[in-house]
């Protein structure tokens, strides 16, 4: 890793804030394989976490419409985010030491987009 590769790998996990830091570091910063790498992972994974979400949500609506309890609906969504967040963290911090950790089940799809 090179010290320009430390600024798209860190707006590749800023995802949570929204779209466009690990779009903007794929398309207008990542130069190095090692930078596209962790910015195309950063991508996947925040759409992982959106697609996510979404499905989350139709499951609320859907029982919310049956008159059932919402509690573990909320449970899981809950634990999505964390799941998201902790990822996004570990991820940024190896690739920021010049590491990379490929994030289990999402790595392939990495690798497809290459």
């Amino acid at each position: 890793m090179q010290d320009q590769d430390k600024i798209p790998v860190f707006l590749s996990y800023l995802g949570f804030v929204g779209l466009v830091p690990p779009f903007a570091a794929y398309f207008f910063l990542a130069r190095s394989p090692y930078a596209r790498f962790h910015a195309q992972q950063g991508i996947l994974l925040t759409l992982l976490f959106l697609f996510g979400g979404l499905g989350i949500g139709i499951t609320r609506w859907v029982m919310l419409l049956n008159g059932q309890p919402l509690r573990l609906v909320y449970l899981v969504a809950f634990s999505w985010f964390v799941i998201y967040i902790v990822c996004n963290l570990i991820a940024a911090v190896l690739g920021l030491w010049g590491r990379t950790w490929k994030i289990p089940f999402l790595h392939r799809m990495v690798r497809i987009a290459q």
